[in-house]
């Protein structure tokens, strides 16, 4: 069959990606007997995501929960119950409610004149654990005022950044109000825990003993400085509700100069123990610190551990992951290693695959078990088969019980494996390769390589995962006959640290590598090759593409032309916490090496065809270097700006749009002119006007 063909009928889609369901929670009663879960996706007739929640028996029938549970989040059973608390903001102020799913009744359990942002009940099913904070006010933004005050504003350049000026969204997001944390007894009411600052808002952030007697806080000291990266400077303590006594476990300290910082999290219980699991980082180089803590399992009513030997180094990507505690020797952690989400036991020496998971391939997420570790119900998704719940009990493999994505199961064609390779350096690099349907013909094929943002993120071996950061419609490209290679380059985290600390032109020299060793084993056309990517991915990728000038298009969003020029948008913060550990120096200090790391400075004697694509609210200003650039250069160039969209695409619509343009952009220079041309290469710009460039 032609490549023309390759498009069979049936085969995935643009409309699938809007057809896909996921789940976004899942929770199991502690019984393992009831299921509940929420499933969302993503509607074009609507313009917005959909979502409903399901509650059945583990046993029984998928079904839609009733009206009352409709706008449920945050689900969880209450222990020793089947009641499923929620949040929602029905009454105007987010409050914690229950659903009985045996009587049908519904119970009210919280009273907060603020929001209610997390819970966790104790696991006697009486007492609740709560965060709430107060909403920002838009009307205290500087977006607002910059547009709406009478008189001039003085302005901290050590905190303001150009997403001030361009996203209405930007104070809601980075300046809320401190959060309060609160514990309500039964029959009584609610008082503030005195934590000794702020709690923090991280997933996981609190958790009860299995005797309900204490209650683990990680949290912000008061006085811990203000700082770019604050949130992550957390603290560790214990409050024990009887007493109403705050005890500092382990208190942060941020880097200073050369000096280290070092932060603590963690105070997950091991159950029917006064032990604890704690984490700690030490901070020593941004993007990379917090992913590889030292873990100890420690009494919390004594000093940490002081001997080296009793913490054990791991890497955790990303942060804030799921640890359950099943007994002193066995921790289970969900975690990503080498581009697979699962779930793992944490032992002293490393990490193994746990038997909850073990039997399947792809990657599993939101794990969640039964009060006594023998029930277990999880996603499960890989590149080439869309997500599914499944169950597990002890003694029995899992099974899928959910039948969400079948009919686009049945669509997909194209097949996925992973591909190694040797860098310049000899360092092996990891990646996965989206390979067309058998029937679209032989090798060698068109590539296109994605380079994925981050850079920590890890490409997974996960269905579709990066169409909710940027929707290039990979797997539809390979469907029809387009080869994708997505390479785990150098920066990419959950390979090691040796991976993970990127030096110098390491990531571009890996990519390029990957893609000589493809063409060398014959799987890729030398002739037909495109890049992508998206945030640090539209930084890296153009680099690739200065350095090998042999890619006929390419299509980039949401990254910085110029390094300097982001350097300037950017907030002092930033500059001090991010960018000079970075780069080694600050921009004062080193002009030229921001100059040399600017990829819109490059593209003297680049032929490819390049869509650019950016968000009016955060990074298409940071973009607007790069179509200017390469139009001097002589490169057909679209420069593309969505309305109301931040990093990500948000509406189905703009997601639709931006998908079938890159679509469209990439089988127009890498096949359609082929066949226009019979087989013929001619030169790329001079084919613009075929592919919609006019200017």
């Amino acid at each position: 069959m032609s490549r023309k063909d390759a498009a069979q009928a049936g085969g995935f889609e643009i409309a699938d990606y809007f057809r896909l369901q996921r789940v976004s929670e899942l929770a199991l009663s502690s019984d393992g007997e009831w299921l509940a879960y929420i499933v969302e996706g993503q509607s074009l007739e609507k313009n917005a995501r959909t979502r409903e929640v399901r509650i059945r028996p583990l046993t029984g029938p998928e079904s839609v929960a009733p009206e009352s549970v409709a706008d449920a989040s945050a689900i969880a059973w209450i222990p020793g119950t089947h009641q499923l608390a929620f949040l929602s903001d029905r009454e105007r102020v987010t409050q914690v409610f229950s659903f009985d799913v045996q009587t049908k009744e519904l119970q009210k359990h919280t009273a907060s004149d603020l929001p209610v942002e997390s819970f966790l009940f104790a696991p006697e099913g009486a007492s609740i654990a709560y965060l709430a904070r107060q909403t920002s006010s838009p009307e205290a933004s500087l977006y607002t005022r910059f547009r709406e005050d009478n008189t001039g504003i003085v302005i901290d350049p050590a905190t303001t950044s150009s997403h001030d000026f361009v996203n209405p969204n930007w104070h809601g997001q980075v300046r809320r109000s401190n959060p309060t944390l609160w514990l309500r007894r039964s029959g009584k009411p609610a008082v503030r825990i005195p934590v000794p600052g702020d709690p923090s808002d991280n997933d996981g952030a609190y958790h009860w003993s299995s005797d309900s007697r204490w209650l683990s806080v990680t949290y912000l000291a008061t006085d811990l400085p203000a700082a770019q990266l604050r949130d992550e400077r957390t603290s560790l303590g214990v409050y024990a509700p009887g007493t109403g006594a705050f005890r500092v476990l382990a208190e942060a300290t941020p880097r200073e100069g050369q000096k280290f910082g070092e932060s603590f999290a963690g105070g997950e219980w091991i159950p029917g123990k006064r032990r604890m699991l704690v984490r700690r980082v030490k901070e020593s180089e941004p993007w990379v610190s917090w992913d590889f803590p030292e873990w100890t399992v420690a009494d919390p009513f004594a000093e940490l551990p002081r001997d080296s030997s009793r913490w054990h180094a791991t890497e955790i990507y990303p942060s804030g992951l799921r640890f359950t505690a099943i007994d002193d020797s066995k921790v289970l952690v969900e975690n990503t290693v080498q581009g697979v989400h699962s779930l793992f036991a944490l032992l002293p020496g490393g990490l193994r695959p746990a038997e909850v998971v073990s039997t399947l391939d792809g990657s599993s997420s939101l794990v969640r078990f039964s009060a006594d570790a023998k029930a277990a119900v999880f996603v499960n998704e890989s590149l080439t088969r869309p997500p599914e719940i499944y169950a597990w009990r002890e003694g029995r493999p899992p099974r899928p019980i959910s039948d969400l994505n079948r009919s686009i199961a049945a669509k997909v064609h194209f097949r996925a494996r992973e591909v190694r390779w040797s860098a310049a350096d000899g360092q092996t690099i990891q990646g996965w390769l989206l390979e067309p349907p058998a029937s679209a013909g032989s090798r060698p094929w068109p590539l296109l390589t994605h380079v994925h943002g981050g850079p920590d993120f890890p490409y997974p071996n996960a269905f579709q995962a990066y169409f909710h950061y940027w929707p290039y419609a990979l797997e539809v490209l390979a469907e029809q006959g387009i080869a994708v290679f997505l390479p785990n380059y150098r920066g990419t985290h959950t390979f090691g640290k040796v991976i993970a600390q990127a030096q110098g032109n390491e990531p571009v020299e890996d990519i390029v590598a990957g893609i000589d060793r493809l063409i060398a084993d014959g799987v890729a056309d030398p002739e037909r090759l495109a890049l992508s990517g998206h945030s640090h991915g539209a930084v890296v990728g153009p680099q690739v593409m200065a350095r090998a000038k042999r890619f006929r298009a390419a299509a980039f969003a949401e990254g910085s032309a110029n390094s300097v020029v982001m350097y300037e948008l950017m907030s002092e913060q930033a500059n001090r916490e991010i960018h000079d550990p970075l780069m080694g120096v600050s921009l004062y200090e080193a002009p030229q090496r921001y100059i040399d790391d600017s990829p819109d400075l490059h593209f003297s004697g680049v032929p490819t065809a390049t869509l650019f694509e950016g968000g009016a609210y955060t990074a298409a200003i940071h973009m607007l270097g790069y179509p200017k650039a390469a139009r001097r250069a002589g490169m057909p160039t679209k420069f593309i700006i969505y309305p109301k969209t931040q990093h990500n695409i948000a509406l189905p619509n703009l997601q639709r749009e931006s998908a079938s343009r890159s679509l469209d952009w990439f089988k127009c220079w890498l096949t359609d002119l082929d066949r226009r041309n019979h087989g013929a290469l001619r030169p790329i710009r001079d084919q613009a006007p075929i592919c919609g460039v006019t200017d």
